[in-house]
């Protein structure tokens, strides 16, 4: 009974290991020869091993980008026993390899998305190397990666039409898939001759450049070529640009109210100031000064306050700070003249308020003015008076003609 146990358990033992068993139990229970042959059986019978195989990769397509893409390799690494590390060894512009992506940790099945270096154009290897938690490399795999090096592209600009005057710039915008570059701009003069405007200047991606327009040396009512030419830090050119610039007087508001009959903002005499402002007149008197500021007497309109009247307000217009100045004269409409000696400037000198008199300009800067229909000292009326204001001094003279309305011309002999 002992020996049947026995054979039985044995029969168990090499069937779980593997051995194929074709002995009878009629034997096994009979012969103690048979179990001595199993248990030797048996003690050549090794346990299972596992095997521990190599990690492996997938083989991503190779990658045509363009230096803006976002496009990534796509590596996918596998291993029976689970993790491990790899790193990514890339070339550069010169063929030289080095260490892309540095040893970094995986797992097994998940997309590494490995970024590209694109900020050169041309073809590269990216090869990646990778081992398991045991210490087993697998196969190296290698994606060819080209990056497409297109050439810069410019915007193009409208045509420009502008004042001499004028603030409009050429706003040209620059684009290349791998970033900046050089550009410069080539104009031509009266004479039609080309000339280096702006010389090379550094340029970024999608920056507007605002060119610049020459508005000095000019002539007016003509058509100015600008052209850019530029290139990318690969040193390939774009396709120049051109601009066609056409420089006219035109009018620009530079100062005063957009509404009529305004009164004037007077401020203090002698002080330009941002709110001074003549008011709204007709028939005045102008000079423009050896300095380009614009002078303004008298005429018909609204003084610092009430109504309509004749006006001796003397006022400057500076070019430069675009701001008015009261100079002489009343704030007040229907003031009379203060004519003093002929021939002697003097501080209390003023001429009457008037319109439509005579003005020009001398050598000497002076402004001078003669008649018009006005105040005298006393009364309204033709005035044929001469005055000259002499900037330098501020002070007006009262240099000819009559001190009262209404005079006959003395002509001579013709």
């Amino acid at each position: 009974m002992e020996k049947k146990i026995k054979a039985i358990i044995l029969i168990a033992i090499i069937a779980g290991a593997g051995v194929s068993v074709s002995l009878t139990a009629g034997i096994i229970m009979s012969q103690q020869g048979a179990i001595d042959q199993i248990l030797l059986l048996i003690s050549t019978i090794s346990p299972k091993k596992t095997v521990d195989h190599a990690p492996t990769s997938n083989h991503p397509e190779n990658i045509t980008t363009a230096a803006g893409g976002v496009e990534t390799i796509n590596w996918t690494l596998h291993d029976d026993v689970g993790s491990g590390q790899h790193k990514v060894l890339a070339n550069d512009s010169n063929d030289n390899y080095y260490v892309w992506v540095d040893w970094t940790n995986w797992t097994n099945n998940m997309n590494l998305a490995v970024p590209i270096n694109r900020t050169t154009g041309g073809v590269f290897n990216y090869t990646i190397v990778f081992n398991d938690s045991n210490g087993q490399f697998g196969t190296p795999d290698t994606v060819i990666v080209t990056i497409l090096n297109n050439a810069p592209t410019s915007n193009h600009p409208e045509n420009i039409t502008t004042a001499a005057g004028g603030v409009e710039t050429i706003n040209w915008t620059l684009y290349d898939d791998l970033g900046p570059g050089k550009y410069r701009v080539w104009a031509n003069d009266s004479n039609d001759n080309y000339y280096v405007w702006q010389d090379w200047t550094d340029w970024t991606n999608n920056t507007n450049l605002a060119v610049l327009i020459n508005r000095t040396g000019i002539s007016l009512g003509e058509v100015y070529n600008y052209t850019i030419e530029f290139y990318d830090n690969n040193d390939q050119f774009g396709f120049p640009d051109s601009v066609m610039v056409t420089i006219q007087e035109m009018w620009s508001w530079m100062s005063g109210n957009n509404t009529t009959n305004k009164v004037g903002i007077y401020g203090m005499k002698g002080v330009p100031a941002e709110g001074n402002i003549p008011g709204t007149r007709d028939s005045s008197i102008s000079w423009i000064d050896s300095d380009d500021n614009l002078w303004l007497f008298g005429g018909y309109g609204r003084a610092s306050a009430g109504g309509e009247g004749f006006l001796n307000d003397l006022w400057m217009f500076n070019r430069t700070s675009e701001l008015w100045m009261w100079v002489l004269g009343s704030n007040l409409t229907y003031q009379r003249g203060t004519y003093g000696t002929q021939g002697l400037p003097a501080a209390g000198n003023i001429p009457g308020a008037r319109y439509f008199s005579i003005s020009w300009t001398d050598y000497d800067n002076n402004l001078w003015l003669f008649g018009g229909a006005g105040y005298d000292s006393i009364s309204y009326g033709n005035l044929n008076d001469l005055w000259m204001f002499n900037i330098s001094s501020g002070l007006w003279t009262w240099m000819s003609g009559n001190d009262t309305i209404n005079q006959n011309g003395t002509y001579g002999r013709s």
